[in-house]
């Protein structure tokens, strides 16, 4: 779906090229979208000052083009002499509010369900604590511990249940279905979240305070085995009592009980790979539940031949293609990354629509229901496009904010992951960065897996940051 009717760019007043009048007789410059898949447009600005060009926001007119003629929009906003500020809201009309007009417009949320979800939920025993970054708001995942006896504890890995309060169909669901995900900048603040921040930093968010609606996966450890057994999904009623950042949670490994078990059983060095696998733990077992049903949305990932190679201080992940949603009726459904038969995006329910698409069919299959009504393909490829838009928003701007900011800085280091030697491009993962980039003009001599060092400047006749900014090899 190509949607069109805000588009984002640079309006270009410095060139001397002219492409007719309006009919108010204001001349036409040339507009470049920043969004590629738009060709450039003839855009009317009557500004008198020509030394810089400006971003704006144009409509398209619906005044039919003539032959040769570049078609003709109208400008919604001038931004103004490109900054920083200009620039993310170019990102923003471009990805998060995916050029529609109802995105963009400040309204009222639409309104919850009545919740009548919290009767007959468990209320779980033990300690139940959250572990996020600094300042997080949108939390849907909380850890619960309770010790059952000197040698055996329940662990119980809570997500916020947004479908009790966001019925299937209502205009909140339909909202966020058009969503599909919140956008992030690269630190992790929400910048645009999926739903309204009055639902998703406080009624469905599980900080600390009023006890809250969740979906729980439950399971049992012993001392010295640290294996999870008698696993068991319960709708609770959680009230998280602590909150962790990594760091907190990594100074407090030392002290605290349940950290220090969480750590036991995922065998992890730190906060944040004790949360990434708990997260991965669930969503797996999820993705069980859901393909045996042959229901919900499915997370695949294919390898292939170039999945095998290993270089040292490269993430593997890098060899494999992109991880997407498909239906659990789908060829292949493997996730090979994770060497996982079956997975499922269930764990965030605040900030990733198929989430919530997969709890509620989860809910149905555990409250002997049956299936839920299978998702369609349309949706499937619809969650993909949005998830694709997401990750362009994140790049450009960490490009946008990181790399410009960082010119003057001394080199980068990084690792060639690979060499097209035909196109003299070569793929280099940077761990500072932990984001892999591509450098164009190599030089002949250059293989995978050499380390390098990296420089880069900025080229500001390009509209786009990705163009904008221009790596170099310095040595391999």
């Amino acid at each position: 779906m190509l949607v069109n009717n805000r588009i984002a760019g640079t309006l270009e007043l410095t060139s001397k090229v002219r492409y007719g009048l309006t009919s108010r007789g204001v001349p036409l410059f040339r507009f470049v979208p920043y969004d590629k898949r738009f060709g450039p447009m003839a855009v009317g600005c009557s500004q008198r000052n020509l030394f810089y060009n400006i971003h704006a926001i144009v409509e398209p007119s619906t005044t039919p083009q003539r032959q040769g003629e570049l078609p003709k929009a109208n400008i919604v906003q001038n931004l103004g002499e490109p900054t920083d500020e200009s620039e993310l809201k170019l990102l923003l009309t471009t990805y998060a509010y995916d050029s529609q007009k109802d995105l963009v417009a400040k309204r009222p949320p639409p309104p919850l369900a009545e919740d009548d979800d919290t009767k007959g939920r468990q209320i779980l025993l033990g300690t139940t604590f959250h572990i996020d970054p600094p300042g997080c708001k949108d939390v849907d995942d909380s850890f619960t511990v309770y010790q059952i006896s000197d040698t055996k504890w329940t662990i119980a890995i809570n997500i916020a249940d947004v479908s009790s309060r966001v019925l299937e169909g209502s205009a909140l669901d339909l909202e966020a279905r058009s969503r599909a995900t919140s956008f992030y900048t690269p630190g992790g603040d929400a910048i645009q979240p999926m739903f309204a921040r009055e639902f998703s930093e406080d009624t469905f968010s599980l900080l600390p305070g009023k006890a809250k609606p969740t979906l729980s996966l439950c399971f049992d450890v012993e001392e010295g085995a640290w294996l999870p057994a008698n696993l068991r999904w319960i709708s609770t009623l959680t009230q998280t009592t602590l909150s962790y950042t990594y760091d907190e949670a990594d100074k407090a490994l030392g002290t605290s009980p349940e950290l220090q078990l969480l750590q036991k059983v995922t065998r992890a060095p730190d906060s944040h790979v004790i949360v990434e696998r708990l997260m991965i733990f669930y969503n797996e077992e999820a993705g069980k539940m859901l393909s045996s049903a042959g229901t919900g949305i499915l997370r695949r990932q294919k390898g292939g031949a170039a999945s095998r190679v290993q270089i040292p201080g490269v993430p593997e992940f890098l060899f494999y293609e992109s991880a997407e949603y498909c239906l659990p009726t789908a060829d292949s459904v493997a996730h090979e990354a994770l060497g996982l038969d079956a997975y499922a995006y269930a764990s965030s329910p605040i900030r990733r629509y198929a989430d919530i698409v997969n709890q509620r069919a989860m809910k149905a299959i555990l409250l002997g229901k049956g299936p839920a009504q299978q998702a369609q393909q349309a949706l499937v490829d619809e969650m993909n496009r949005r998830q694709k838009q997401a990750k362009a928003f994140q790049r450009d701007l960490f490009f946008m904010t990181t790399l410009s900011k960082d010119a003057t800085a001394a080199a980068v280091q990084g690792i060639i992951v690979s060499v097209n030697s035909e196109k003299r491009k070569a793929k280099v993962w940077v761990p500072a960065w932990k984001t892999a980039i591509q450098v164009k003009n190599i030089s002949a001599d250059i293989k995978p897996s050499a380390p390098v060092s990296i420089q880069w400047y900025e080229n500001r006749q390009e509209a786009r940051w990705k163009d904008k900014i221009v790596f170099k090899l310095l040595s391999p």
